[in-house]
């Protein structure tokens, strides 16, 4: 299994294949298809709603965000 990546974000907005959301107050647009099932965001969280996010570690990484 890949490393995942957890913490806990803020939906800001979501789009056709991805949703913005904030952590540590920095957005970013994370895709659909990278959300890992343990994940509690996802496409039907409201905005403004905080949650875990699960992601792979390399794609948190790409956004800068730590471990």
């Amino acid at each position: 299994m890949a490393d995942l990546w957890r913490g806990e974000v803020t939906v800001v907005s979501h789009g056709k294949k991805a949703m913005k959301v904030s952590y540590e107050n920095e957005d970013a647009w994370i895709p659909y298809s990278q959300v890992h099932d343990d994940s509690t965001v996802y496409e039907k969280t409201d905005p403004g709603e905080t949650e875990e996010l699960v992601i792979p570690l390399w794609l948190a990484e790409a956004k800068g965000w730590e471990k």
